[in-house]
């Protein structure tokens, strides 16, 4: 009716007025902030140029993401689920892991995309996870491109020197985290504005766990890859949160192969690989000291 239409209109204006003093009070109390604290005019400049790009970028450049679009909470399940397949399968399927779970059950993949994903954007400079902090998901670079700098950096340090490695579209990283307990090796900072998909590690094992053929899999796959890990540690090689290469990952995914299909899997025990997650770890494979005190 014409009495709603315009109590929308009137709401409209009302939640638009709200915004806006919401954004002069952000505004003043951010200049209020740098002067009462004598931040240096250098400083402050680009503190504000930085949070109005940001906030240009929110507007017009970001991706807009599911929690942008209330209207897809209202669609039926199984179309929500159709939904998810489409947007997410392409991208975390570009993994071999994921790739081969795929072959085993579809119906896992499924339930990926559904449940343990969700997207992000990042400003570029704008960090996605730093040195020490506990690693809780593996990330698609789903547009744009990320720098990665390997041990304990900052700001100031990423100023000086050069990338470690650079992660790019179509490219993922963390995905040791599906794995073992995990503390990140690195900085990963965005060069240009990105798009993230992000796999939840702990939603990722416990779906799993419901489809047998796959749990096998996972957890045997685990073993292998802690084991690799372990042994590039005993041989003096820093670990990083990049993925393994490409014949590192096809040997260990070949030899799961082999093993879940024999008898010997039967006989693994459950106090092996503690810091597997998939066996209760109590132990995470952590930065090592050396490069901690560097």
């Amino acid at each position: 009716s014409f009495s709603s239409f315009v109590s929308s209109i009137t709401n409209e204006v009302a939640s638009f007025r709200a915004k806006k003093r919401a954004q002069s009070t952000n505004t003043q109390n951010l200049i209020r902030y740098l002067k009462e604290n004598k931040v240096s005019l250098e400083l402050g400049c680009r503190v504000q140029e930085f949070l109005i790009s940001s906030n240009m970028y929110q507007k017009n450049c970001r991706r807009i993401h599911e929690q942008d679009v209330s209207l897809l909470a209202s669609l039926p399940v199984y179309m929500k689920e159709e939904l998810a397949i489409e947007v997410y399968a392409p991208t975390i399927t570009r993994h071999p892991l994921i790739s081969t779970l795929q072959q085993l059950d579809e119906v896992m993949i499924a339930s990926l995309c559904k449940s343990a994903m969700r997207q992000q954007s990042m400003l570029a400079d704008q960090d996605l996870f730093n040195f020490g902090q506990k690693g809780t998901h593996m990330y698609y670079i789903v547009a744009g491109e990320a720098e990665y700098y390997h041990g304990k950096n900052d700001d100031l340090v990423k100023l000086e020197m050069d990338a470690t490695a650079h992660v790019g579209e179509r490219e993922s990283i963390c995905e040791q985290v599906l794995m073992i307990r995990w503390q990140h090796h690195g900085l990963l900072a965005a060069k240009t504005p990105c798009e993230v998909a992000c796999l939840d590690a702990a939603k990722y094992r416990d779906i799993a766990k419901r489809y047998p053929s796959c749990q096998r899999f996972c957890k045997m796959f685990a073993s292998f890859y802690a084991d690799d890990l372990l042994k590039r540690l005993g041989s003096s090689q820093e670990l990083t949160d990049l993925s393994l290469d490409e014949d590192s990952m096809n040997d260990l995914l070949m030899r799961t192969r082999s093993f879940t299909q024999s008898q010997s899997f039967s006989r693994i025990h459950d106090d092996e690989h503690e810091h597997v997650h998939w066996r209760m770890p109590s132990m995470p494979i952590t930065p090592t000291s050396a490069r901690d005190s560097a």
